[in-house]
């Protein structure tokens, strides 16, 4: 990993989907306070409180369970962070659930859970960051996390690729409504990332693992650090020109 170089110093951001120690979310909150941001890190699971002391020395963080399908406490988090470190400048909307199953074998409760945690939950947090942003009249960063399931089909995953690729509409939306604002609003799509999720499939079928390998072209899986370091430069003034954008992080993948 590169020498921290205080990209974001000064700095208020709050990541969402935190609580897994190998997630994206943690790997981005980590970052974004080693580079001089301070963080608000969420989660709708207790666990999340664990993650406060991880984080590097003399990093200002705070930690809080939350639902983000709620609007309720998506304006208590907001509060949450104002309250303890000021104006929120970056908003991270990591937090996101997914099922495999066969469309025709997949309940409508199991389908409205996946949408309402990625998409609605994304498009909440957009709905509040703005008007936070508009409220300070500091503008801000949006990065909202999208997949490439939400760029090219994958099976047994209708209800994760509906809500990301809705995600990826939504980033575009919010980008051109507040360009005039100072607001920008971009994505990543992360493709095969190893993450806790990813880890226990290798282990329990390596061969079907060596499938999914060779269908990368760079012949690996991403880390989540290659997640938070797209992240990191989409929310850094290094990115001040750019919104309405997406970085495909997939090893070529989706170049196939």
């Amino acid at each position: 990993m590169a020498e921290p170089t205080g990209r974001l110093a000064g700095k208020v951001a709050i990541v969402t989907g935190g609580a897994s120690p190998g997630g994206l979310g943690f790997a981005t909150a980590r970052l974004f306070a080693a580079e001089g941001a301070a963080i608000l890190l969420t989660d709708v699971a207790p666990e999340v409180k664990e993650r406060a002391g991880e984080f590097p020395a003399g990093a200002r963080v705070e930690t809080a369970q939350q639902n983000v399908s709620s609007e309720e406490e998506w304006i208590a988090t907001f509060e949450a962070a104002r309250s303890a470190f000021g104006a929120v400048d970056i908003l991270v909307n990591n937090a996101g659930i997914t099922r495999r199953d066969p469309i025709d074998q997949m309940s409508f409760e199991t389908y409205r859970a996946v949408v309402d945690t990625n998409l609605t939950g994304a498009w909440l947090g957009c709905k509040h960051a703005v008007i936070e942003m508009k409220r300070s009249g500091r503008g801000g960063a949006i990065v909202n996390i999208a997949s490439i399931s939400g760029v090219v089909g994958m099976r047994y995953s209708s209800p994760y690729g509906s809500s990301k690729g809705g995600i990826r509409s939504l980033t575009k939306v919010v980008a051109l409504e507040t360009a005039r604002d100072g607001i920008r609003c971009n994505a990543v799509c992360p493709g095969i990332i190893g993450t806790d999720i990813v880890a226990p499939v290798e282990a329990k079928n390596p061969e079907a693992f060596k499938v999914l390998l060779d269908g990368i072209p760079m012949g690996q899986v991403g880390e989540p650090n290659d997640i938070a370091q797209a992240a990191l430069y989409l929310a850094s003034d290094d990115a001040r020109y750019v919104t309405g954008a997406e970085i495909v992080v997939d090893g070529g993948y989706t170049a196939q």
